[in-house]
């Protein structure tokens, strides 16, 4: 069904159900949602270690990988932030442009190859992502 219906939501939920199990999705829930209030206090390493259990839990859940690497982001510790955004690109289908965001913006910052730095960056505009916007036109046109 997975292979015929690819977008089906209810699909995706119910293979997400078998793989992990309900109980563990709520409770990876429920960890999440408790980092994401350690976050909004700043309390960064914190939240960081609740997105690791949380996505211990539910390894299927693309945004705790793409928090933790905002978190790490945010601490300076960039080559564990790009070890995230990495795996959200890598083992994920994405759809809202953050983890391109961030790598792009770690990737300028090291003075990695521009035409992959932009090429991160339009696909973060693409998605939607807004903030790409500016830094694509400040340092790819």
């Amino acid at each position: 069904l997975k292979l015929e219906y690819p977008n089906n939501s209810e699909i995706l939920a119910l293979e997400k159900q078998i793989k992990i199990g309900k109980q563990n999705i709520l409770l990876s829930k429920n960890i999440a949602s408790k980092a994401t209030k350690l976050f909004e206090q700043n309390k960064l390493q914190e939240a960081l270690e609740e997105y690791k259990t949380a996505s211990n839990i539910d390894f299927t859940e693309y945004t705790y990988h793409e928090d933790m690497g905002i978190i790490s982001f945010k601490l300076d510790q960039y080559s564990e932030a790009l070890y995230y955004f990495n795996k959200v690109l890598t083992e994920f289908n994405p759809t809202d442009g953050k983890s391109e965001f961030y790598k792009a913006i770690i990737l300028l910052d090291e003075n990695f190859n521009k035409q992959d730095t932009c090429a991160l960056l339009k696909i973060s505009l693409d998605k939607g992502f807004t903030a790409s916007r500016d830094i694509l036109k400040k340092y790819c046109f």
